[in-house]
């Protein structure tokens, strides 16, 4: 059972800000530098050897010679957003980007969310037995959202560990987790109810055919 929150994503005054769609309340500055907004952009979060190795580049400490930029396009450093680029016979270049078009190249549209995915961006918070993607920013009616991972509660073996910021998820997940099975064991039952009826029919029809035969 995991927990999934929806932030929307701004820039304002050279910050990242993230807004909590389910409480309203924003975060800023090095509390934001720590979150995983999206997995294409370096430097979010800060503080991992990708990170380190694109500051570095980008001082002119080191030359491109690893393969990190391959997997991500953006940085972000000192508040700006830069695109990387990488002319050929030439070092590693950073161009910079203006945040609103940084998430307009970055972010997918909401015709590429799930129905799942689509429900956190509703209801701001759900709990759910369910997959979802996380760390990507997306676009929903020209604001960008990124959709975290912000608590979960494991069941195995007799011993169950939960963890979260508070909130209730924990003695709220037991409820969700069986009424996500209760669901899943009816939609079952009715599908099996529904091939019964469908062979029984298709028997009733045969015999009809033998007896006017």
């Amino acid at each position: 059972m995991n927990q999934y929150t929806a932030y929307e994503v701004t820039h304002d005054d050279d910050e990242l800000v993230l807004t909590n769609s389910d409480t309203g309340e924003e975060e800023r500055g090095s509390s934001v530098a720590m979150r995983n907004v999206d997995e294409s952009v370096i430097c979010l979060p800060a503080f991992t050897r990708e990170c380190e190795l694109a500051y570095r580049e980008y001082e002119g400490i080191i030359n491109a010679t690893s393969s990190y930029p391959g997997e991500f396009g953006f940085a972000y450093l000192d508040g700006e957003f830069y695109q990387f680029s990488r002319p050929p016979g030439s070092d590693l270049e950073f161009e910079r980007t203006e945040p609103s078009e940084a998430f307009e190249r970055i972010a997918d549209d909401n015709d590429r969310l799930t129905e799942t995915e689509r429900e956190v961006l509703d209801e701001g918070k759900i709990a759910t037995t369910r997959s979802v993607r996380t760390n990507r920013l997306l676009k929903d009616d020209g604001d960008y959202y990124t959709i975290l991972h912000t608590a979960g509660k494991h069941y195995g073996d007799g011993v169950t560990t939960c963890g979260s910021s508070g909130g209730g998820f924990c003695n709220r997940a037991d409820r969700v987790r069986w009424t996500d099975w209760i669901s899943d064991v009816g939609y079952g039952v009715l599908g099996a109810i529904g091939v019964l009826v469908g062979v029984g029919a298709l028997v009733r029809q045969y015999r009809s055919e033998q007896q006017n035969e």
